[in-house]
């Protein structure tokens, strides 16, 4: 198994307008698929999907760089990211295959404030010091 890795954000339902969240969005997909269409790993798709991919190839192996990479074109679109969360199942999926090498993944709570952004209104991150991060619902 080659090493790689890759970030998405991620649309799902059964009966996904893939024109209309393209036309939202502003920007094509990377990847999307109709119920019943053929997958890679499923001969029949159990529901639709819209998904955008980090803009950087898989042979990047750092994870974080890849989140923010997809993060400022998530951030630019963070009113109809909030609105296709309401309305369909989201996802920000982070893989990496790793054989060889086993990085890590930290962030700064300034970073993770930003990476939610998107999705959550009501919640603020605070760090007392730099290992204690914490959540609090406003």
């Amino acid at each position: 198994m080659s090493e790689s890795a890759y970030a998405y954000f991620r649309v799902v339902a059964d009966d996904l307008p893939l024109d209309e969240i393209t036309s939202r969005m502003g920007l094509g997909p990377t990847e999307s698929w109709h119920k019943g269409d053929p997958g890679v790993y499923n001969p029949s798709r159990p529901n639709a999907g819209w998904c955008l991919f980090s803009p950087l190839p898989r042979t990047e192996l750092v994870l974080s760089r890849h989140i923010k990479a997809l993060l400022p074109l998530l951030e630019a679109r963070a009113l109809v990211v909030r609105e296709l969360s309401q309305r369909f199942e989201t996802w920000f999926v982070c893989v990496g295959y790793y054989a060889h090498s086993s990085p890590g993944l930290g962030f700064s709570a300034q970073e993770i404030h930003e990476a939610w952004r998107p999705w959550v209104s009501g919640l603020i991150v605070t760090s007392t010091s730099t290992r204690n991060t914490a959540c609090h619902k406003r």
